[in-house]
């Protein structure tokens, strides 16, 4: 069987450690970021991911007793998870479920692992050469060749640490190899650097020297590096994995990542006995899933525009000021938000997830969605999906358009109208993907005011009220139930 442009789409767990009936997806970047609170489940992502293949032509080759060591209080019996990926066989592209378990005295068979090169770079990469050493007294270490692959990005390291790097050398002492690095013209070994700085080198190192297609695993890329050097090395990364077909995937607690819109951002949360994986999702979503809010009425939308069509709505009936709005990012994450507020036995009058209307409006899609990020059979679990399925609604969208479609579509019909409208009719056929983005340039403003001005371009016109009538009717529910008039 011919192996070429191997791509790892997601890993789906049944049980592995703290982990049970969660699914990680690996689309559409290169680049993946897992989040979670400490013991959440994210190193054990990980370190399945490294078992889970035999080396093609350099890789590791990781087993599962190296991160899954047997012993007297756990023997991992009943481990189950699954990989999905695909890889071409000449022209024909082959996508491939594979299961691995543990039964009895021993896991899923090694030979039949598909090929790939996989690199783990752990915690352990962290200790700084000179902590290791047991020496005492002085030692010689030799400066060999040029390390070829850092020296070829000397740039590269210059640019994440801000500082003038001029040379990489490989050192030996005793069959013990050391880094000899050169920087603003002073030469000094891996045992005089600092724990950033060293293992940047060993993450640059395996990432440049890899083979096309790697899959490379960083547990907590964030430890020794600040913000910049992170922010710095991931474009990096980024890059490197675009350039080699790469697969990077890594853990980190950095939350402020969660700005960056070039990368996988996925978070691990559990509640109770159920793991849920968002995808996309901000450190302000987190915190009102996760936390508490002092406002009455609690909303959950999926993006910026819909945030905007609420605001609107909440303001047109006066009870703005009671209503905390936050955005959850992808489809689905809708389901696992509704899954968690059902999870927590509040009242849950007062909380509404609100999708776009152009996907899984169907009752049976809802369900199905429910069904994969809170499975299970037993009269408890029936009933959260139940409630959280009440939770859900949507815009009610002809034609199955997205919001700003829908409204872009309402200004383009209209007879006349104000600047929006003249720049809108101006610009012709636009992107679907940046239409919202093209009328902030010709408006010369940030990209999130264009939203509420979209909005006040069509709120009169009839399709408008009947686009967000299930939502303005939930909202006059809640004001008259909760007597949310302002006073006299």
């Amino acid at each position: 069987m011919a192996i070429s442009q191997q791509h790892l789409k997601s890993i789906s767990i049944q049980k592995l450690k703290q982990l049970e009936n969660v699914s990680c997806v690996f689309e559409p970047f290169a680049v993946s970021a897992i989040l979670g609170v400490n013991g959440c489940g994210k190193s054990t992502i990980l370190h399945a991911l490294a078992c889970c293949f035999q080396p093609h032509n350099s890789g590791q080759n990781h087993k599962f007793c190296d991160f899954f060591l047997p012993n007297n209080y756990n023997e991992w019996n009943g481990s189950s998870f699954s990989i999905d990926y695909s890889f071409r066989d000449a022209a024909d592209e082959k996508k491939v479920l594979k299961k691995f378990k543990k039964s009895s005295d021993r896991w899923t068979r090694y030979v039949n692992r598909p090929l790939r090169d996989v690199f783990y770079i752990g915690i352990k990469s962290c200790v700084p050469d000179v902590e290791n050493e047991r020496s005492k007294s002085k030692i010689n270490i030799l400066r060999g060749m040029e390390n070829q692959t850092l020296q070829a990005i000397i740039d590269k390291i210059s640019f994440i640490l801000g500082g003038n790097y001029q040379n990489c050398f490989d050192g030996s002492r005793n069959n013990k190899k050391y880094r000899i690095i050169k920087r603003n013209n002073i030469e000094y070994p891996s045992i005089a650097m600092g724990a950033g700085e060293q293992r940047l080198l060993t993450i640059l190192d395996i990432v440049f020297s890899a083979t096309p297609y790697s899959l490379i695993l960083i547990d907590e890329l964030d430890l020794t590096l600040h913000t910049q050097a992170l922010n710095r090395l991931l474009n990096v990364l980024i890059e490197q994995a675009n350039r080699k077909k790469l697969q990077i995937i890594f853990t980190t607690h950095r939350e402020n990542i969660t700005q960056r819109t070039d990368i996988n951002i996925r978070h691990i949360y559990q509640t109770g006995n159920k793991t849920f994986c968002f995808e996309g999702v901000n450190n302000a979503c987190m915190d009102i899933i996760t936390g508490s809010s002092d406002k009455i009425i609690k909303v959950f939308v999926e993006d910026q525009m819909s945030k905007s069509i609420i605001e609107e709505v909440s303001t047109d009936l006066k009870i703005a000021r009671y209503c905390d709005v936050q955005t959850f990012g992808e489809i689905c994450n809708g389901f696992a938000v509704a899954a968690v507020k059902a999870m927590e036995n509040n009242d849950l009058d007062n909380t509404i997830i609100v999708l776009d209307g152009d996907k899984l409006v169907e009752q049976n899609e809802k369900e199905e969605q429910l069904n994969n990020r809170f499975s299970g059979n037993t009269d408890y679990e029936i009933e959260i999906r139940h409630r959280a399925l009440s939770l859900i609604k949507e815009y009610n969208s002809p034609d199955r358009k997205s919001p700003e479609r829908f409204i872009v579509d309402l200004i383009q019909n209209k007879q006349s109208g104000g600047e929006v409208f003249d720049i809108i009719n101006n610009l012709g056929v636009m992107d679907a993907h940046n239409y919202v983005k093209d009328i902030a340039d010709r408006l010369g403003v940030e990209k999130i005011k264009v939203y509420p001005k979209l909005i006040q371009e069509i709120k009169d016109m009839p399709e408008w009220i009947e686009y967000i009538n299930p939502i303005k009717e939930w909202f006059e529910d809640r004001k008259q139930e909760l007597n949310l008039n302002l006073p006299n």
